[in-house]
């Protein structure tokens, strides 16, 4: 049995507006404790699937933040390494590397 095909909603009925894709406008991701599992098993994965189908903005960037002392090339090299099960072409994965960055420091610091 198949459900019917609804084409138009009654007015003010707003169950359509929920799919609407849109990319946003220039924006910033910060991820706290960036230097953690999540970040390289399911975060990084998924905003780089993202940005391979064009998804994210063209002003796009990210920062990682957490307590490890990373240089910024040491965290692009550790996104790398969790993106290469994808074996991501040499290309995209360098340009989503360049809107990479990382910023180590104590939560506590208000200089961070």
């Amino acid at each position: 049995m198949s459900l019917p095909l609804v084409t138009s909603l009654p007015p003010g009925d707003v169950r359509g507006s929920f799919c609407i894709e849109e990319i946003p406008r220039e924006s910033a991701l910060v991820i706290f404790g960036a230097s953690g599992d999540l970040t390289s098993r399911k975060l990084v994965p998924a905003l780089f699937s993202l940005y391979g189908k064009k998804r994210l903005p063209q002003g796009f960037f990210l920062i990682g933040c957490a307590r490890s002392a990373y240089r910024e090339d040491e965290f692009r090299a550790r996104l790398a390494a969790a993106l290469r099960p994808q074996d991501p072409p040499a290309e995209e994965l360098a340009g989503f590397l360049r809107c990479c960055f990382y910023l180590g420091g104590d939560y506590q610091d208000s200089g961070l």
